[in-house]
């Protein structure tokens, strides 16, 4: 069974042939898979993961925006 990351990228493959970018991110559970990879220095995946949290992430009120908060709120500064 395929992670739900592998099956967003290949989603993202699918529609690069249709002429179509990459559907934002709106799952809390892809997103957990996305930070958890960010997490993990040595993974793969990580660049990219990045890259998806930062450019490809929905804002507003989607699980994915939860997700994205309580991860940025480890990065408490002050």
């Amino acid at each position: 069974m395929m992670s739900i990351y592998k099956n967003y990228i290949q989603e993202i493959s699918e529609r690069k042939t249709q002429g179509l970018k990459a559907k934002p991110i709106d799952d809390g559970q892809l997103l957990a898979e996305v930070i958890s990879q960010i997490k993990d220095v040595n993974h793969p995946d990580r660049k990219d993961s990045i890259w998806f949290f930062i450019y490809n992430t929905l804002p507003g009120t989607t699980s994915a925006a939860t997700v994205k908060a309580k991860f940025l709120k480890e990065f408490h500064i002050g």
